[in-house]
């Protein structure tokens, strides 16, 4: 596996998790740990950098999310809690 194969699946995971489709955001990332060994032959130090900055952009999008997906909840628990009444 090439390294700009990696670079090209995390960016996909990306556009997933914008598009709210978490789904196919978790099938390529076991995708990618299914084939974790292969893709670190083939990572050079010079590369690492990019990478890491792509999976630390990746960990910011998918904490804003879990917020969201936090507040969501809490919304819709205080509308069931209104709609009891």
């Amino acid at each position: 596996m090439s390294i700009s194969k990696l670079k090209e699946r995390l960016i996909e995971i990306e556009l997933a998790i914008k598009n709210q489709n978490l789904d196919r955001a978790l099938t390529i990332y076991e995708e990618i740990d299914l084939n974790w060994e292969q893709y670190l032959k083939d990572i050079k130090q010079e590369e690492l950098k990019s990478i890491f900055n792509l999976v630390e952009f990746l960990e910011k999008l998918l904490k804003e999310k879990q917020a969201e997906l936090i507040e969501s909840k809490k919304l819709l628990n205080l509308k069931k809690a209104y709609t009891r009444f």
